[in-house]
């Protein structure tokens, strides 16, 4: 290695150690020697990766294998069970399938070892017993699982049946095999996704490395499956655009899936697929062709969407009682709904950009808080990507009105479908604020940063984002350690 690269080694590793120093205080005092343990394993595992990506040319698809493997395996196991983002609720949720003792009954009888688990934020004796559906506490913040599809948790739903169903083996073996099943194959496709993408790769490779990210596809949770499947789409959309071939049969029928898919774990981001009109016409055998595609994939997309919602409307009634009188509210008062609407985003887009890369107050049940200056600097990282590759979508004004209409319309209605359910139960009917939005919600969206043009990529040393990337996801991993 050259001299400076040794220089850069060396200062990066006097950081590593700067800011293991600094956690050794934190950690608290209880279990103090593992944590300090862990602490030290961390810090040198992210000196390897740093030291490897510099030493070794490696392609992009394998720098995101080898960092999301190793600080997805690490948070599998340091998140405290049940301390994901709503992981109690949608653990339950995928518990209930195998268990008919309340899969379809109020949600209200919860089996007690849930409950007991998700208190503690270290391992203790309760881990280790087995889930006890005689055995069962009344709690109502379960009742919302009701309106989850079974298809947002298809990667758990193996592991679920084989150690709970079958061996019935404690909650700890459940939890972590769920998990691990669960982050393993989201790892795959997000690795085979970076590695189709045409352009962009290192965009989607921090996108997909952005700690509430992580965090999220290492806990159970209802978001992975339906990311992955915008993810995989866009893809699959932009490898299409950026090729000198038409769409496949293949392609057709993948985007179709994809598509019901994610009709079925949230709706509003099928909305997404209505970009395969900004496809070129010469990608079809006739413009003939491209509508009829796009009209059949549409109207699979509608007939989904009806199925799904008369599956969950009553259960979203029972949830959510005040649904009825907070929608007849936005009916009689549309504009002072729209006042609604623009106060809460405006004043709470800094928060949402926060909460988009490290959660900021969402991670770990609201026990962990990052500076917002990471976020700030995420974003840059994030940002800077986009200009790497030289990257030219050409959209006329009718195409660039349609991905305006899209995008708002999916911001406007995840923002109304808080407003209706979760305000509208919790706060009051008619309140000047929507309450619930959180940033994790918005990372779909950012995969329509791809249409941010760049005429000439920027010169830039990757290898340094690549360490900001690793540092920052160390530095979430230390805090979580810390708790």
């Amino acid at each position: 290695m050259s001299e400076k690269k040794n220089k850069n080694i060396l200062l990066i590793i006097c950081i590593y150690f700067f800011i293991c120093v600094r956690y050794f205080f934190l950690a608290p005092t209880r279990m103090i020697a593992s944590k300090l343990f862990l602490i030290t394993i961390v810090t040198y595992l992210s000196i390897f990766i740093t030291i490897s990506f510099y030493h070794f040319k490696l392609t992009i698809e394998k720098k995101f294998f080898i960092l999301g493997l190793i600080f997805g395996l690490l948070l599998v196991f340091l998140i405290p069970l049940l301390h994901g983002i709503d992981e109690t609720v949608h653990f339950y949720k995928v518990y209930s399938f195998f268990n008919n003792t309340n899969s379809n009954a109020t949600y209200d009888n919860i089996p007690k070892t849930i409950i007991d688990v998700s208190h503690y934020n270290y391992y203790n004796n309760y881990f280790l017993k087995s889930i006890d559906n005689n055995d069962t506490v009344v709690s109502e913040e379960f009742i919302g699982a009701k309106l989850y599809s079974p298809i947002s948790y298809l990667f758990y739903l193996i592991p679920m049946f084989i150690f709970q169903k079958l061996i019935n083996a404690n909650i700890f073996c459940i939890i972590i095999t769920g998990r691990l099943f669960g982050f393993l194959l989201w790892l795959i496709i997000s690795t085979y996704i970076i590695k189709i993408i045409p352009k962009r790769k290192e965009f989607f490779a921090f996108l997909f490395l952005v700690p509430i990210s992580l965090t999220l596809v290492t806990t159970f949770t209802g978001d992975l499956l339906t990311n992955l499947s915008v993810f995989l789409f866009i893809s699959i959309w932009y490898n299409i655009y950026e090729s000198d071939r038409k769409i496949t049969k293949k392609e057709i029928i993948l985007i179709t899936i994809l598509g019901i898919i994610s009709v079925f774990c949230k709706v509003v981001y099928a909305l997404l697929f209505f970009i395969i009109l900004l496809l070129p016409d010469e990608k079809f055998t006739s413009k003939k062709s491209k509508i009829f595609i796009s009209l059949t994939i549409f109207g699979v997309l509608v007939i989904s969407a009806f199925i799904n919602l008369n599956i969950v409307g009553k259960d979203m009634i029972e949830a959510y009682p005040s649904i009825a009188l907070q929608k007849n509210f936005i009916l009689s008062h549309p504009f002072q709904y729209l006042f609604i609407f623009n106060k809460t985003l405006f004043i709470n887009f800094p928060l949402y950009c926060f909460q988009f890369i490290t959660g900021y107050d969402t991670m770990c049940q609201n026990s962990i808080n990052i500076n917002s200056y990471i976020s700030v600097l995420y974003i840059v990282i994030i940002g800077l990507s986009l200009f790497f590759d030289e990257s030219i979508i050409y959209l006329n004004r009718k195409s660039k009105l349609l991905l305006f209409v899209c995008i708002f319309a999916i911001v406007f209605i995840l923002f109304t479908s808080l407003y209706i359910q979760w305000t509208g139960t919790n706060y009051g009917i008619g309140i000047d604020f929507i309450y619930g939005i959180q940033g994790r919600y918005f990372i779909p969206l950012a995969s329509l940063l791809i249409f941010v043009n760049c005429n000439k990529k920027i010169n830039v040393n990757k290898n340094y984002l690549w360490t900001l990337v690793i540092l920052i996801n160390y530095i979430v991993t230390l805090k979580i350690i810390c708790l």
